[in-house]
């Protein structure tokens, strides 16, 4: 017989299990086995031993991560490698605009089963394809012309991309906008929110690029017909000029002032039926120079008042003289 030494049957530890015994079950430390007897200290595997456990989901739209959540858990502390399992409703897809679900990275990946702790699970979503057209619209009151200019057939564009417009067309008598975009039918993608504010009419063009909305549309100009131009107004000719009208008198100037002629004596007749008085004489008015002054007057404005003094001076004197011979004649007959 042996005897079982002190501290030969301590239990070990061992990451996630513990000891539930011995076998045989009477093993005890003090006592005495047969020699060659084997004791078994058995261990189970502890499932409150356990460590954390994690997965990750995110969303790759067009190679940029918009969203992600980490997802956790626990495995027995033993398991290496350790795993997790993929949460219900965790790799649902997400909706952005202009994009698509395209599948999973790793590919494999499935809710329900399980991954390594650590794996980074990824949606990817790739841009939507719409398809485009370009488009002739009249203006008001215009019938448009049948020859206009071909425009490119209809064609596909993924969003977000940014592509070459066509140059204007132009056409003789007739004016095009620029380029505008219009939303056509339904979505192709999910709604956007400016759509649901503002309409679908967008002006997204800028120069001679766009770029390529979230649904189907249509470019188009606005064609209007140009206003005739009124024909340009005859160019008269050259006015004959008006004859020059006469030349105006120059304002007379004063003359110098002439000296009024002299009154000549002359003889008074002696009155009818009675004899002259010896010796007595009469003077009188020179005829000639009083018309003469009187002409003056009538023909020569310039020296008026000369003249008209010279004229009243020859009258005066007549008259005088008429006086004088008339009281010498009423002398002699007293």
């Amino acid at each position: 017989m042996i005897e079982i030494e002190e501290g030969s049957l301590k239990e070990n530890t061992y990451q996630g299990y513990k000891c539930v015994g011995y076998e045989p079950e009477a093993a005890k430390e003090g006592e005495k086995v047969k020699s060659g007897t084997i004791i078994t200290l058995k261990y189970v595997k502890d499932e409150t031993k356990t460590q954390a456990t994690w997965y990750k989901v995110q969303h790759d739209v067009a190679g940029e991560i918009k969203d992600f959540k980490t997802y956790e858990g626990t495995a027995w502390i033993g398991d290496d490698p350790a795993m997790i399992e993929i949460e219900e409703g965790s790799l649902k897809e997400n909706t952005y605009q202009g994009y698509k679900f395209a599948g999973y990275e790793p590919t494999t990946a499935k809710e329900g089963d399980k991954v390594k702790s650590g794996t980074v699970i990824t949606l990817i979503y790739e841009p939507i394809t719409v398809k485009l057209r370009y488009e002739y619209r009249s203006g008001d009151g215009v019938t448009l012309p049948s020859d206009l200019p071909a425009l490119p057939e209809a064609f596909d564009a993924k969003y977000g991309d940014e592509i070459d417009l066509i140059d204007v067309p132009t056409y003789k008598g007739y004016s095009f906008t620029e380029w505008t975009m219009e939303k056509v039918g339904s979505d192709t993608g999910e709604l956007s929110f400016i759509a649901e504010i503002f309409g679908s009419l967008y002006s997204f063009l800028e120069g001679t690029k766009m770029t390529v909305p979230a649904y189907d549309a249509v470019i188009y100009t606005t064609v209007t017909k140009n206003a005739t131009p009124a024909p340009p107004a005859p160019t008269p000719d050259d006015p004959t000029p008006a004859p020059p009208g006469p030349t105006p008198d120059p304002a007379p100037s004063d003359p110098a002032p002439s000296e009024p002629t002299p009154v000549a004596p002359v003889e008074i007749s002696p009155v009818a039926g009675r004899e002259a008085v010896l010796g007595a004489r009469r003077e009188v008015l020179n005829s000639k120079a009083l018309l003469g002054a009187r002409r003056g007057r009538t023909d020569d404005d310039t020296n008026t008042s000369a003249r008209t003094f010279a004229t009243i001076v020859a009258a005066a004197a007549a008259i005088s003289l008429f006086f004088v011979g008339k009281k010498k004649e009423e002398e002699e007959e007293g």
